[in-house]
């Protein structure tokens, strides 16, 4: 039986980014942006998810990435051709290679299904118990 589960994490994705290490080299953790993100989304999830188990099986990711739009055209619609009137005129979607890339932001939004725990200690709703049940990833 085929099940979906669909969460729209508010605000602008984060990309997973490398741990980060303390001057000792004691302590691994992430950027601060990056674990408010993840409470951010942890947040998000508990209610959707509930006390429900973790998916087991293999799973299909996929994730839209939606990043605000810079109030002015960018250098790289610019090298295409775009001017500043088209660019104010078009309404929809803008797919454009730039940074976060694409990988890290599937790569967080794995991490953050799987729950896990904050900063603090708190759990993390878990939506799945490894990413490396994901054996198909969709991403824009």
């Amino acid at each position: 039986m085929e099940s979906t589960f669909k969460i729209k994490i508010p605000g602008p994705p984060q990309a997973w980014t490398r741990p980060r290490f303390d001057r000792k080299g004691r302590r691994v953790f992430n950027t601060s942006r990056l674990e408010q993100w993840y409470d951010l989304a942890a947040a998000t999830i508990a209610p959707a998810w509930g006390l429900t188990p973790p998916l087991s099986g293999p799973l299909a990711l996929e994730v839209h990435a939606i990043t605000p739009r810079p109030q002015s055209i960018p250098a790289a619609l610019k090298r295409l051709g775009w001017t500043a009137a088209k660019y104010r005129a078009h309404t929809g979607r803008i797919l454009r290679a730039t940074t976060p890339d694409l990988d890290n932001l599937i790569k967080a939004a794995g991490d953050a299904l799987q729950g896990g725990k904050d900063r603090k200690g708190s759990p993390r709703p878990a939506v799945i118990n490894d990413d490396s049940l994901i054996v198909k990833i969709h991403g824009g």
